[in-house]
């Protein structure tokens, strides 16, 4: 048994080593989700796609994310994870500072426009911030399936926001953080409650741990899911 917050490792570490569950680093090389053909919906990278999200934006690859925005626009997108209870794939897309959240029920055809986003109020904004609702550049993504609860490496601000999954509106805020003490700093630290550029996360159901590469520490933490986080 362990501590909230302990760390299990400390050293070099490189976070493509610790990659979360099967969902995470499904894009290709021009930053599109590709969702390969077949009913058990595994989204894999390199595998020819039946179907892509993200082509919906500025196809002259514009620099700046308000050309990139929208329901069906993505930009860099670095993670993602399917929840299978509410039927829901969640993507970061890490360039325009959001999460996009698309729904399962009724498949995903070319260009399907996102249900709703998180880390901005609406779909045609993509501004960083640090806030309840704001995010800088989320990587990774991981879910507890019994509690519905969304866990997002906000990278650019040092933290991982823990949202509600029930809650399923544009712009909703989370209700916690790990490694800040509160939903305004955003600056890197060392210490039980702190984390430096958080770079991947992965939730161990059975073990109900959520564990942390906490990249810019060279360590990673673990924290019990049912210890009030």
């Amino acid at each position: 048994a362990f501590a909230t917050g302990t760390e299990l490792w400390s050293g070099s570490f490189t976070a493509s080593r610790f990659q979360h569950w099967i969902f995470s680093r499904a894009t290709d090389d021009a930053g599109n989700v590709e969702i390969p053909a077949g009913g058990q919906r595994l989204f894999v990278a390199g595998v020819p796609a039946a179907d892509t999200l993200g082509r919906g934006r500025d196809a002259g690859g514009a620099s700046n994310c308000v050309n990139m925005v929208g329901a069906t626009g993505l930009w860099n997108p670095e993670g993602l994870i399917a929840e299978f209870v509410s039927q829901r794939l969640y993507v970061a897309d890490t360039n325009n500072n959001r999460v996009v959240v698309h729904s399962l029920g009724a498949g995903l055809p070319t260009d399907a426009p996102a249900e709703f986003v998180l880390g901005q109020p609406s779909f045609d904004s993509c501004d960083p911030g640090v806030s309840a609702t704001k995010m800088n550049r989320p990587t990774r993504l991981a879910v507890d399936p019994w509690s519905l609860r969304l866990f997002v490496s906000d990278t650019g601000n040092n933290r991982v926001l823990i949202f509600d999954l029930d809650a399923g509106a544009s712009g909703q805020a989370a209700i916690n953080v790990l490694g800040q003490p509160d939903f305004t700093t955003s600056s890197g630290g060392v210490g039980q409650q702190r984390l430096s550029v958080p770079a991947g996360l992965v939730v161990d159901i059975p073990a109900r741990t959520l564990y942390i590469v906490d990249y810019g520490n060279n360590r990673l933490l673990a924290h019990h899911l049912d210890a009030g986080i």
